[in-house]
């Protein structure tokens, strides 16, 4: 999983430092959740090891 199960309540703009990916993990967009499960729905389809890599260039923490 990219992206955690939380609440998210931020509609704002992303801001002009922010990491696309920190983005999209803090808004309560619909537009963001769209993208969010795109995101997710793809990492699925991928290999256990190819998993690792895909995560380690989006998460901010890695997994």
């Amino acid at each position: 999983m990219l992206f955690e199960e939380k609440e998210r309540e931020f509609l704002g703009p992303k801001s002009r430092s922010e990491l696309e990916f920190h983005y999209l993990d803090r808004s309560g967009t619909e537009e963001a959740k769209k993208v969010r499960d795109f995101l997710e729905r793809i990492y699925e389809e991928f290999p256990d090891e190819e998993k690792k890599i895909f995560a380690q260039g989006y998460s901010p923490i890695g997994i």
